[in-house]
């Protein structure tokens, strides 16, 4: 995306209220594991898929977070931190994990 493209997109953004102030790092980094976890369960739909890693952890989770129980389990509330920590923990679980 060109440099006018990116202030053209930002502003109309902050028009929304919403910040794009989010790292480009964290999205190749969030679908390699995201690949190795669907990879063990190909039966699995995406949305299933987040839903199971996210709901995995709300237990461990639960009264760390300001999030009741329907906004936890919701994936559009789920930060990309949390969901690349989801799949951290399962994939340390199943020695998956390079």
């Amino acid at each position: 995306m060109k440099a006018s493209q990116k202030k053209i997109v930002s502003k109309y953004l902050n028009k929304l209220g919403i910040a794009n102030n989010r790292s480009l790092k964290r999205i190749p980094r969030l679908c390699s594991l995201l690949e190795k976890v669907w990879l063990v369960h190909p039966e699995m739909r995406l949305g299933q898929l987040i839903y199971f890693l996210v709901a995995l952890n709300l237990r461990q989770d639960f009264y760390r977070t300001n999030l009741d129980r329907t906004e936890q389990t919701n994936i559009f509330y789920i930060e990309d931190d949390y969901l690349l920590k989801s799949l951290n923990r399962y994939l340390l679980k199943r020695k998956l994990h390079e």
